[in-house]
């Protein structure tokens, strides 16, 4: 089988960060505690068994689950990365039925995966906003 999807570990970090390091993120990506369940709660595609692409979902107490933190390795060519990300994209749904959310929220200036969201059916929102954090 060429693809095959299945949830996130702990371990996957590691290969989290080499990733974002090839995309140029330079240190700026998020620690594992700031990931749903320490990277857990997320869906990771593999192409003939190597790590290929990965989402990551925050389920709230409401009907809402939240998509955060697409991403996919360099490495991989540009028609499988384009597909690895639509496969994640419809186990993400998958995965939120089953949780039985009304809505899948995702906001984020990542053009290429929004564009993918539309294609896969979902409706732009609010645009114009600011995020910010603070660490406790």
């Amino acid at each position: 089988m060429k693809y095959n999807v299945r949830r996130t570990t702990e371990k996957d970090y590691e290969t989290l960060v080499e990733w974002w390091e090839e995309w140029g993120f330079n240190g700026q990506y998020p620690s594992k505690e700031f990931l749903p369940n320490n990277g857990k709660d997320g869906i990771m595609v593999e192409i003939y068994g190597k790590p290929s692409a990965c989402l990551f979902f925050y389920v709230t107490n409401s009907k809402i689950i939240q998509i955060a933190w697409p991403l996919s390795s360099k490495q991989c060519k540009k028609q499988e990365r384009k597909q690895a990300m639509d496969l994640l994209i419809e186990s993400t749904e998958q995965v939120c039925r089953s949780q039985n959310a009304g809505w899948i929220f995702w906001w984020g200036n990542n053009q290429s995966f929004t564009k993918r969201l539309i294609d896969a059916g979902f409706s732009k929102a609010e645009t114009g906003f600011t995020a910010i954090q603070k660490r406790l």
